[in-house]
């Protein structure tokens, strides 16, 4: 799977939206099957980018799986 930004060029839908900070956090939800709706980058860090994700009940318990997983 290739692991990519969407295109900015897409028309903005506004959706409830989750930020994430980290790339192996946001590859692990795009494993998981959920899209990315956009990727920014960092205005506090510029090396780094963000990745949003739509804010839904379904993501956030994957999200806590991925918690649940590292602090093992």
């Amino acid at each position: 799977m290739n692991y990519i930004c969407p295109s900015s060029k897409k028309k903005e839908v506004y959706v409830k939206k989750i930020r994430i900070y980290k790339l192996s956090f946001a590859i692990f939800l795009q494993e998981k099957g959920f899209k990315v709706i956009s990727c920014v980058q960092d205005l506090q860090n510029p090396y780094h980018k963000n990745w949003y994700f739509e804010d839904t009940p379904e993501l956030r318990k994957a999200m806590t799986d991925y918690t649940s997983e590292i602090k093992k």
